[in-house]
């Protein structure tokens, strides 16, 4: 009769290399920058600056003085806010987007390519996120520029719409170019812009 017993001596499992590879191969598939955090807050954003454009029409009704010219030079203000928030979205979009080509190895590509590859404004080469990042540069910096426009990827974008120091409201214009004189007080239209670009810049480039 055995009174000793040897102890059971658990085997090892082997390490498996290939659960980590498929990780590595699929760290873009679980990669938390796919998540948009930025949304909610943009949308409240152009949503709170789209109602404005009914305040200053109310008070063109109301104030005698608040001439059309008043109006305009006030929605210019709403537009450039508008594109400045838009702009912020676009750009956390780019180094998202980045992030996740790192995690899978990836090199990054340049803002300005993402940029391009966007819905085209109609009759024009520019796309849609080019003129609204321009746009938003112009309305930042155009109290710098006076009455003559410096030479450059911003001025350049907005002079290939027809938009230059000639243009009296250049961020309504645009509005107008972007999406049609009918919509161009449509803010949410901007949101659906950046949103819609973006699921199709981390699809395609992750």
């Amino acid at each position: 009769m055995r009174l000793y017993r040897r102890p059971c001596r658990k085997k090892r499992r082997p390490f498996r290399t290939s659960s980590i590879c498929w990780a590595a191969r699929n760290t873009a598939l679980l990669n938390i920058f796919e998540f948009d955090f930025r949304y909610d807050w943009v949308a409240t954003v152009l949503r709170s600056l789209e109602s404005t454009f009914t305040s200053i029409a109310e008070k063109g009704r109301n104030e005698p003085w608040f001439d059309g010219l008043f109006q305009m030079e006030h929605a210019e203000a709403v537009y450039g806010v508008a594109y400045v928030a838009a702009q912020a979205y676009i750009l956390g979009t780019t180094q998202d987007a980045n992030r996740i080509r790192e995690a899978a190895w990836k090199n990054h590509v340049s803002k300005i390519d993402y940029y391009a590859d966007a819905r085209q404004c109609d009759g024009t080469n520019t796309s849609a996120i080019s003129l609204i990042n321009s746009i938003a540069n112009y309305y930042k910096h155009n109290d710098e520029w006076g009455d003559t426009w410096p030479c450059n990827h911003t001025t350049n974008t907005l002079a290939a719409v027809g938009i230059d120091s000639s243009v009296e409201f250049p961020c309504r214009k645009a509005a107008v170019v972007l999406f049609g004189e009918d919509d161009a007080w449509r803010l949410d239209l901007i949101l659906q812009e950046i949103s819609e670009w973006r699921q199709e810049i981390i699809a395609r480039y992750r």
